[in-house]
Order: structure tokens, then C-alpha cells, then sequence
């Protein structure tokens, strides 16, 4: 738990750009023959580097695995065992050379790594700037389980859908 604390608290100090967690979520949706299921996290760490000579920024998104929380425990401890969570306890997305400007809808590359698997993706972009500063960023894609090594859950002997679709919803403010 320090640890944690501790990389949220050099997150704040080194960092051009932070998540203003109480307006940012992540939500995730599934399906099985029988029911839906939704997800969400609001907790994502932000940690962004944009020192490069091209006024281009690296940002590395992490989201713990621990804080997904569809609303149903058994679900959610099916998940953690899933996924693997002592050995991978976190997802990790990785933007690297992106230049902070408004994107309607345009698709940026990005390495996701899920249960210790990294997978090049492009993801669809919406990010407008609503004041100096302060950042909006939307973003929906789907993504494979079995792509990423995960052992897909069955309930009944019935395996779940095997593509999961995410939903991005961000607050970013830049460092004063």
C-alpha cells in the first residue's frame, strides 16, 4: 500500500499531465449466453513524460486490477483469478510520441498489456481541450481475451464472449 502511494506521489511531482479521478472512468463490457455484465475502475494512474525534443509526450496509463469492480464479488474474484492478479496485478496502456492537440475521432497507436501479454493496437481517439490545461479524452474498442492469454471464464460449461468491449472516459489537467 506505500508503494502505492508513493508512485501516486511522485506521479503529482514528475509529471506534466494527471487524471482527475472523480471525472475519469474505464468500463468494461461482456457477455455470456445467458446474461451481460459491466464493469468499471476509476482508479488510473497517469504517468507522462513530454521532455522530448519534439514536444511530443510518452504517457503510460495503468489501471489495477484490484479496483475493477463489476458489482458482483464472485465475478469479480473469478476475475482477479483470471487474470492472473499476484503475478499481473495491473493493466498497462502505453502511448509513446503523442502530441497533446485536440483528435475528433482519429486512431493513435498504443501498446495494452493485459496478464503479462503486450499487444500494438490502434485505438479511436476523441480528445478535445475544454480550458488551458484541462483535457477531455474519450476512446471505445474492443479487445480479444484469448489475445492476451486469459483464460476465459465459464458459468454452466459455457464459456464467456471472448471479445470485451472498453469504454475510456478521461479528465486530464496539465501540471501547473
Amino acid at each position: 500500500m506505500r508503494l502505492f502511494f508513493l508512485i501516486i506521489f511522485l506521479n503529482l511531482i514528475f509529471s506534466n499531465y494527471s487524471i482527475i479521478q472523480s471525472e475519469s472512468e474505464i468500463k468494461y463490457f461482456g457477455s455470456h449466453p445467458i446474461y451481460s455484465f459491466a464493469g468499471s475502475s476509476s482508479s488510473i494512474i497517469l504517468f507522462s513524460d513530454c521532455n522530448n525534443p519534439d514536444n511530443s509526450c510518452d504517457f503510460k496509463f495503468k489501471i489495477p486490477i484490484i479496483s475493477l469492480n463489476s458489482g458482483n464479488g464472485s465475478r469479480d474474484n473469478d476475475m482477479l483469478n483470471c487474470l492472473d492478479f499476484f503475478s499481473y496485478p495491473e493493466i498497462i496502456l502505453d502511448v509513446e510520441n503523442f502530441i497533446v492537440r485536440d483528435y475528433k475521432e482519429e486512431f493513435i497507436l498504443a501498446d495494452l498489456s493485459i496478464h503479462g501479454i503486450s499487444q500494438g493496437i490502434q485505438v479511436p481517439l476523441t480528445l478535445v481541450k475544454i480550458s488551458p490545461g484541462n483535457y477531455k479524452v474519450n476512446s471505445e474498442f474492443s479487445i480479444l481475451l484469448n489475445e492476451f492469454n486469459v483464460d476465459i471464464p465459464k458459468l454452466l460449461f459455457l464459456p464467456i464472449n471472448n471479445e470485451i468491449k472498453i469504454e475510456v472516459q478521461l479528465s486530464i489537467k496539465e501540471a501547473d
